[in-house]
């Protein structure tokens, strides 16, 4: 039988395409599963082969909402090798920016953050954020009560929370992959001044050689969160670094591209070479 593969992911998602492709250069019986098809279906250890190994993508992208086919998909897959098994079963709530400032806060250097409400009464700007959002959306810069008032019509405050703002020097993306970094981008940031506010995003720009405390707290981030494969948010504001978030399953189509590095190849490699949890 034909050692398999199980990617399971959001339509859309090109980086686990770049994972299926890689699978496939290394003579394996790879499956592509929509997460909308497998939510239609009963899902059981029948149905997967014996000896598959599986990476279960970011069940959130794009406003999708699929943690729940997910967590079926890892219980039918017990107990082969699954890429970010720890996190998925013992931190269902990574993917939440509450959650995750919590973990990080008094571990690593973090910018401050708190549930968000009409009527804060802090500093402005300050940054309105999605609890739960990936594929870059859900963040916005909020320079006045009247714009988070407004903001807050249409997002929902208990599904967001607050950051503090800080003016940026550079904005990074690092992968690290079994505690080991795999790349650095340097990241350029997208402003894009819509009726209600500001929404920010980035966009991989440059490999970028980084400091050793900066690897030091991104791979700190990383263990706290208990990932296998993850992209590390850190920015640099004034001689400072701060972590912003941790990304399990990141795209990482552009920064293969940048790089020059398989990196959808390494993370395959791992999935085979990691044991079962």
């Amino acid at each position: 039988m034909a050692v398999s593969l199980l990617v399971a992911s959001v339509a859309g998602d090109k980086s686990a395409g770049l994972l299926a492709a890689a699978g496939r250069a290394r003579d394996l019986s790879v499956t592509e599963l929509s997460y909308d098809v497998a939510a239609s279906q009963p899902i059981g250890p029948a149905w997967i082969a014996a000896g598959t190994r599986a990476i279960l993508r970011d069940p959130w992208r794009k406003g999708a909402r699929h943690q729940e086919t997910q967590q079926r998909l890892l219980a039918a897959l017990s107990p082969a090798s699954v890429l970010d098994a720890r996190t998925l079963r013992q931190l269902p709530d990574h993917e939440d920016k509450g959650f995750q400032f919590n973990a990080l806060e008094g571990k690593v250097p973090t910018l401050a953050s708190w549930p968000a409400t009409l009527d804060h009464e802090g500093r402005y700007p300050v940054v309105l954020k999605r609890r739960i959002a990936s594929g870059g959306r859900g963040t916005f810069l909020v320079r006045s009560s009247d714009e988070l008032q407004a903001r807050l019509r249409s997002e929902t405050a208990e599904d967001c929370i607050l950051q503090e703002y800080a003016e940026l020097d550079a904005d990074y993306r690092i992968l690290i992959l079994g505690s080991r970094v795999v790349a650095t981008v340097s990241r350029r940031i997208r402003v894009h001044e819509e009726t209600d506010g500001v929404r920010l995003a980035v966009k991989v720009d440059s490999p970028v050689a980084l400091s050793p405390e900066i690897i030091r707290d991104a791979i700190r981030a990383a263990e706290i969160f208990r990932c296998d494969f993850c992209g590390i948010d850190i920015v640099e504001s004034r001689g400072r670094h701060f972590v912003i978030e941790c990304n399990v399953s990141p795209q990482f189509r552009s920064t293969q591209e940048l790089v020059g590095q398989d990196i959808a190849g390494d993370v395959v490699d791992f999935v085979f070479a990691k044991s079962a949890e």
